[in-house]
Formats: structure tokens, sequence, C-alpha cells
């Protein structure tokens, strides 16, 4: 998504990154610092990228996402680092806030400390 580096501020919308099968990070994001929410709810939905490593190049997000973030389904990711500035999560259209699964390579959720 490097491609994407000129990218700062707020995005009105939610932020989908979804069935990218050769992406292996999130870098070019790095100036995107609020999140807003699409119909479903969700600020941050990231799943299906089977070769994504890290989320770090969303270390620019800070404060709070007024809707749901997921991060599911991406088999190599390694850690939720980049995410030390979201503080505060809204909820999605199920009611959930925070939906992590299937990330089969993730031994901890310790970027979410923020």
């Amino acid at each position: 998504v490097e491609g994407l580096a000129g990218l700062n501020g707020s995005l009105d919308g939610s932020l989908h990154i979804r069935n990218n099968s050769n992406l292996l990070s999130l870098h070019g994001l790095e100036g995107v610092e609020i999140v807003g929410k699409g119909e479903e709810k969700r600020s941050v939905w990231i799943s299906g990228n089977s070769a994504l490593l890290s989320v770090e190049g969303l270390a620019g997000l800070n404060g709070s996402l007024d809707g749901s973030l997921h991060i599911r389904n991406n088999s190599n990711l390694l850690s939720l680092h980049g995410l030390e500035g979201v503080e505060i999560v809204g909820k999605g259209e199920e009611k959930r806030s925070v939906w992590i699964s299937g990330n089969s390579a993730l031994l901890s959720v310790e970027g979410l400390a923020g």
C-alpha cells in the first residue's frame, strides 16, 4: 500500500484491507490518524491477507475509532504493534468492538496496550 503514502489525517469512512494474498505490510498508511466508520459500523477491517506480517503501517492512528476493529484470518500476522495509539473502539453492527480471530501466527495482542 506504499502508493497510498499521500493519505494524511482523517478518513471519513472505514478502512478495509481484505483478501490481498501478496500484501506483506501496511506501510504507506502511516499518515492516517483518524478513521470513521462505514455502513457496517466498522472502522478498521483487516481480513484474508495471508502474507501480511505486520500492521505497523497503522502507527499513525490515535485516539478513538468510531466503529469496530476487525483483524481476522491473516495467517502470517505476527503482531499488532502499530495499534498502540488506539485508545477507544466503538461497536460494530454485530455489537463487537474488537474482533481478533483466525490469525494463527499471532502470539500476543500486546499492540493493543494503548
